[in-house]
């Protein structure tokens, strides 16, 4: 009598010949850096986003923003890749 038997259904058998403690290879990875939007007048962080195109068409975004820095308020347009 002739039996198929699946082997994905086999038990696991440890190989005791392989040895227990390999050094572990990690692979170094790419570090990417992303700044925080400044304003070009005065350098400053806290802007206010006033209109906005989430998306056109090819993943960036366009946003208008207002700094709102003591004495600035200098306004730009802020593309986003």
């Amino acid at each position: 009598m002739q039996t198929n038997r699946n082997p994905s259904l086999t038990p696991w058998v440890a190989n005791t010949e392989a040895p227990r403690h390999e050094p572990r290879r990690y692979q170094r990875l790419a570090t990417v850096v992303v700044q925080r939007p400044r304003c070009p007048a005065c350098d400053g962080v806290r802007l206010m986003k006033y209109r906005s195109i989430a998306d056109q068409g090819d993943g960036s975004a366009l946003a208008w923003v207002r700094c709102m820095a003591d004495g600035c308020g200098c306004r730009f347009k802020l593309l986003m890749e």
